[in-house]
């Protein structure tokens, strides 16, 4: 028997910037097309290869993916998805740091938590 990914999900074609460097203001990744399979487990990124080069999938968990925002005015869905050098438990570790010494300087105003240098950033 053989496992399909994309059993049950649902494709898209689409354009997809993947910034793998989302702290560098002037960083601007390349605008690709590629098809977006939405499954069950997780979302997958296919970009389809040419004659001179292969065909690649990336495969994103829903587990692995720590915010989600849609901007429906102008039509982009976009998450941020913890770098396969980082883990969930790393991330949490920091924000817990973070917040502690939030709290030893006395900020009453709750500062946000940057999570960018942890993640990669998808714009579909």
């Amino acid at each position: 028997r053989m496992w399909c990914p994309f059993y049950g999900s649902t494709f898209f074609d689409l354009q997809c910037q993947y910034d793998d460097n989302p702290m560098d203001e002037a960083n601007s990744p390349p605008v690709l097309p590629m098809s977006a399979a939405v499954g069950p487990l997780a979302l997958f990124l296919v970009v389809t290869g040419n004659s001179k080069s292969t065909s690649t999938m990336m495969r994103h968990p829903y587990n692995r993916i720590v915010k989600w925002v849609c901007h429906a005015d102008k039509h982009i869905f976009t998450y941020w998805i913890i770098k396969p050098s980082s883990s969930l438990e790393a991330v949490e570790e920091q924000q817990r740091k973070f917040n502690e010494e939030q709290e030893l300087r006395g900020n009453s105003e709750s500062a946000a938590f940057d999570v960018r240098p942890f993640c990669d950033c998808v714009y579909l």
